[in-house]
Formats: C-alpha cells, structure tokens, sequence
C-alpha cells in the first residue's frame, strides 16, 4: 500500500518530465471541438486550388516562443488582461489592384475663378488582405492593410538575412504549423484538419465588375484647396490566395486577434469590436498604407522622375466605402466554386519565375506607377487538363446533367460496340480471335492515356533539365561531375545516398590532413555532404541555385 502511494506522490512531477509536445497533442485531443474527419491540414487546405496556388505564412514572431506559454506572454504585451490564447488558421485573399485613370487638378483662385490644371493618365494601386472565412464565423469581416511592395520587401529581406534559404518564405504546405523546427516544442497546429480552427475558402476574390468607377473615385482627397476631377479607364484585379496563422485571444473585458507573423498594435493586432456580419473597425491612418500613385501636381516639362506617394482616401468615410466595396464584391459571388479557380490573376506570393507570382507582380506594378514601358501581364498559365481534387469541396452533391453533346457521343459509342458484336459474333474462331485483338489494343490505348496524366512527382522531374546546376560546387567536391536529375527522384533515394555517402568517403581520403589534405578541404567536403546528404536537401540546393538570382541581382 505504502509503495502505490508514493508512486501516485511522484506521478504528477514525473508528468512533467514528459514531452511538452505529447501533453499539447493529449490536450489538444481533448478538446472541446471534436474532429468529425480524419483529414490532415494537407489535403483539406492544399487541394482546395487544383493549381496549388495557396501558401501559408509562417508566423515568424512566434518561432523563438517554443511553448503556449510564451505566446501568451505575447499576448500580454499588448493586453495586460489576456487570459488565454487559441490558434486560428484562416484564409485571406491579398487584393491587389492596379486602377488606370486620367486626373486633372482644379482649384479656385482669389479672384473666384475655377481653375484647371493638365490632364494626366496614369496608374495608382490599392492593396488589402481580407479574410475570406464564412460569413458566420467569428473572424468574418477582418482585413488587414497589405501591399504587393511591402510583401515582395519582405521576402527579399527574409532571404538575404537567412542566408539564402527557403526555410522562411510563404510555404507550400501547412506542416509548418503541425510540425514546426525541432526547437518548436508546443506545435503550433493539430495535424488533423478541424474546421472550427482551420476553415477552408469560403469565398472567391472579389468581383468588382459596376465598382470601378467608384472606387477610382474615392481616391481624391476632399480636405485640400485642391479638388481632383477622374476619367476613369478600368481596374485589374489580382487576388493572392494564403493562410495566416491568428490566434484569437481571451480577454476579461471582450476578445482580442493577434497575428502570428509580425503582431503590430491596430495595424493586425485589434479587438473584436464591430458588429456580427459587419467589418472591422476603421484603422486610423489608414490612408496611407494601402495605396500609392504617380506624384500628379508634377509639371510636364520636368526632368525629374515622378514621385510615388501615398493614396489620399480623405476623409476617412472613402476608406470605409473602399472596404465595404471588397467584402461585398467577395460575399456576393456566393461560395466558392471550382471555376472560381480558373483564374489567371490569382497568384500564388512566392512560386516558380516563369509562372505569375508576387515578385513579377511587384515589378509589373512598379513599372505602371513609374509610367515606363510595361512589361507582360503577370499571369498564372491554367492547364486545362487539370482537374480538382477528390475532394467534397469539388464533388457536388447534386451534378448537372449530361448535356444533349454528351448523350449523342454515348449513343454513337453504344451502336458501334453493337455494330462490331455483330459483325464479329458467331463460332468463328478468326472472328473472335480478333475481337480479342481489338479488346487488347482499346486496353493498352487507355493506359496510354491514363498514362500522359502525370503523377506531381512525375511532373516536377520532367521540369528538371538533364543536368542538375552546382553554383556552389558541392557535387564537384565530392567527385560527381554533371550530376544528372535522377539524384532528385524519390525511387532512387536510397541509392542516391549511398553513392553520395560512397563518394564522400572516398574523398575523405584525399582531403584529410593526415592523408596529404587540407583542414581546409576536409570542412569544404563536410560542408558539401550535410547539404547533398539526403534528398531534402538536394531539393532544397536545386531550388536555391533556381531561385536564388532572383534575390541577388
């Protein structure tokens, strides 16, 4: 009896000693908020977009808060009544909108004359981040001032003080929040998908179609001697699908939001204080952080490059009328579909440089507030050929029916299959012979064509030319010269480590001091393996050495 006792005594200490991540899994598994699917946040939230479009920040304020309680601390710093915090994955579209307009400036002299001055056609730029959640649900209504400039800003400044890695740029899949850096204890997300705090698109970007005008409008400033008068010419539209990490947090008096990236008081950290189905309340200054134009009091006979400053949206009733006008031309449009999708402005924030992106977005959009010579479109090439995924999302429960087209082909199908029964039936040997025949070749046919589907893994090599690049020359520090793309395929991991592990230890030989090397040559080596020792990492170097000028030029 004596001995159970004490073992119960020293229960509760030695829980503790646990992993923190097995007792934030324990507790996360009880929940309140059951998970009524076995999905993981990969296939939920990736295969929404068949184009693989959608990124994920990370929320790079909390990486160095390895426990809950540290992100409480957080909250803290901007609530000192902050009780507790959950974490919220939420969908945003990043809205970026380049206006074409022709402006004149007018005035009103001493004498009461009205007074005009040139006329200029220019461009200017509007951008916002509006969450795209259910209408119902609790985050509904929230934006966030964004720009292209200050996201493409960002991740130049993420790469350049990371040393040339990839590890901080938007990510592909949301495994950055159920399965963070090894020093992450407390993960930031469960790995299963729970729609209570991961939910999906609910919505399409915004349609604008019969807004243009307006919108172009609201740019003038009504609180100088200045009145600015618009020619409107059109608005493009850009939306840029990711997920931001929001943790919604517990106060005494009401509920705060506080984002998981770069947390900033009234700019992405506020209080939920507007009401059910409405929008957040109006940022002061707003104003001046979500658009910019062409200087446009600037003389036509100056040599002297155009000044970019700040939108005007004074007074601040133009700012509210400019959100309304986003969150009603996303709710409008209903839920979203899978035609939504086909879409080549939206654009994925970070991605391949022959594909629209950010980057390309940012220079397009520079080159149009500059007035130079623009450069193409960015635009994401739509295969048609694709198709979505498997998902509930894209599986409608009640399909359309098969057009008069469809129907007409089936029947023509029918009477040809009949047609050949009878031509080919009977006891004759040489006719069933070769009803068997063709049986064979339509089967090899359809694997033909079930075959020019390729898998991703099929296609990501078939990207890759025949010789993997070396701009830092770790294969040819280990003796592999012109290292072909085979090194970058997953069935042949386990052989590809093999021969780069052969190959370093053969190296070894030559390059350690003892055997006529160098310290020198024996860490450039060492430094080479650790980065082509598996093939993670040899994906991660070949995608350096492809996306690394676009951040050194």
């Amino acid at each position: 009896m004596m001995i159970s006792t004490f073992a119960q005594i020293r229960a509760a200490p030695l829980r503790r000693l646990l992993s923190r991540k097995q007792v934030f899994r324990q507790n996360q598994n009880r929940s309140t908020h059951s998970y009524s699917t076995t999905l993981t946040l990969d296939d939920a939230l990736v295969d929404q977009d068949p184009y693989r479009r959608i990124r994920f920040e990370h929320p790079l304020y909390m990486l160095d808060r390895s426990l809950e309680s540290g992100r409480l601390a957080v909250a803290k710093s901007f609530w000192r009544d902050a009780h507790s915090i959950e974490p919220f994955l939420l969908p945003f579209w990043q809205v970026h909108l380049l206006c074409d307009q022709k402006s004149s400036i007018q005035w009103e002299s001493p004498n009461g004359i009205v007074e005009s001055g040139p006329d200029f056609r220019y461009y200017s730029d509007i951008g916002m981040a509006i969450a795209a959640v259910p209408k119902d649900h609790w985050a509904s209504g929230i934006y966030i001032p964004w720009s292209i400039r200050l996201s493409t800003e960002k991740m130049s400044m993420l790469y350049k003080q990371s040393g040339g890695s990839l590890d901080f740029l938007p990510s592909e899949s949301p495994s950055i929040y159920s399965h963070p850096f090894s020093q992450i204890l407390d993960p930031f997300m469960h790995e299963i998908w729970n729609p209570h705090t991961a939910p999906k698109f609910a919505y399409g970007p915004p349609d604008l179609k019969g807004k243009e005008e307006r919108i172009i409008m609201l740019q003038g400033s009504e609180e100088t001697q200045f009145y600015e008068a618009f020619v409107p010419y059109g608005i493009r539209v850009y939306a840029i699908p990711v997920y931001r990490l929001m943790y919604k947090v517990g106060l005494y008096r009401g509920t705060g939001v506080m984002d998981g990236q770069m947390p900033m008081m009234n700019n992405n950290t506020f209080r939920l204080d507007w009401k059910h189905g409405g929008f957040r309340t109006l940022i002061p200054y707003l104003h001046t952080r979500v658009g910019h134009h062409h200087r446009r009091w600037t003389a036509p006979d100056e040599i002297s490059e155009p000044e970019i400053v700040n939108a005007a949206f004074n007074p601040p009733s133009k700012i509210q009328e400019l959100i309304k006008a986003l969150f009603d031309g996303m709710w409008n449009r209903g839920s979203i579909t899978p035609s939504m999708w086909e879409d080549e402005r939206i654009l994925p924030e970070f991605g391949p440089a022959r594909d629209g992106n950010a980057q390309t977005l940012d220079e397009y959009n520079k080159a149009a507030l500059k007035g130079l010579t623009l450069p193409p479109e960015p635009r994401f090439p739509i295969k048609q050929t694709q198709t979505a995924s498997k998902t509930s999302l894209f599986n409608p429960r009640n399909p359309k029916p098969k057009s008069a087209e469809s129907s007409s082909i089936n029947t023509s199908a029918k009477e040809e299959k009949e047609r050949l029964a009878r031509q080919y039936g009977g006891n004759n040997t040489q006719r069933r012979r070769t009803l068997h025949y063709r049986d064979q070749a339509e089967i090899r046919l359809n694997n033909v064509r079930r075959s020019m589907r390729m898998t991703p893994e099929e296609e990501y090599i078939s990207k890759i030319q025949t010789f993997l690049p070396d701009p830092k020359g770790y294969y040819d520090v280990l003796g592999i010269r012109d290292p072909p793309k085979d090194f970058l395929k997953a069935e042949k991991r386990e052989y590809i480590d093999a021969l780069i592990s052969s190959h370093r230890n053969d190296e070894s030989f030559k390059a350690h001091p003892d055997y006529g090397g160098s310290v020198v040559k024996q860490r450039n080596l060492n430094e080479a393996f650790e980065n082509l020792e598996t093939l993670e990492k040899r994906r991660q170097y070949y995608a350096e050495s492809r996306l690394g000028y676009r951040f050194n030029r």
